[in-house]
């Protein structure tokens, strides 16, 4: 027994590395979200001056709201990088976390898979490997941490709570972890 406790409490802490870890991606990730989002909107300047002339409406206008939107879709993409980020680091702290944050992580661990299918598609078919391949590997990156976050959390509760157990059931018994009598 006293080495399945040994291994138990470094499997726990190797796993709440990696959760702690990916945490950080998460966070880190979404500064390159919004520098992708940014680029992306630079690329379609001219499509938006095009549709401001087409609607009648005044280029600074149309331009001041796609800016508006743009700092909108920002804010929003880096809030949910940092909640998933320090939710995953807060768990692997020792502190649980409701289910929100690993809904949401699950949700856009799908739209991240999406977007690197959808760029994986378009590096191939437009032949722009220099413009796409940054952007796959970042997918890619941001794709793995998430995987290793919702798996992580759930292998880290799952531990935690045999830990427990295995401890009350020590208790019981008027035994430590680690006693020689302790079977």
């Amino acid at each position: 027994m006293d080495s399945e406790m040994i291994i138990s409490g470094s499997r726990i802490r190797r796993t709440e590395d990696n959760l702690r870890i990916s945490g950080t991606a998460v966070v880190a990730l979404g500064a390159w979200a919004s520098v992708k989002l940014c680029f992306r909107a630079l690329l379609r300047y001219r499509e938006v001056v095009k549709v401001g002339r087409s609607t009648g409406t005044p280029v600074p206008v149309v331009l001041l709201v796609a800016a508006v939107l743009l700092l909108l879709a920002i804010m929003i993409g880096q809030s949910l990088h940092i909640y998933i980020g320090l939710s995953a680091r807060i768990e692997a702290a020792g502190k649980r976390k409701t289910p929100p944050y690993l809904i949401l992580s699950a949700i856009y661990l799908l739209l991240i898979a999406e977007s690197a299918i959808h760029t994986l598609y378009r590096l191939f078919a437009d032949h722009k490997v220099d413009q796409y391949t940054a952007a796959l590997v970042i997918d890619l990156t941001l794709l793995f941490a998430l995987i290793n976050i919702v798996g992580a959390s759930f292998r880290l509760r799952r531990m935690r709570a045999a830990s427990d157990r295995q401890a009350q059931e020590s208790e019981e018994a008027g035994t430590k972890p680690g006693d020689k009598n302790h079977e």
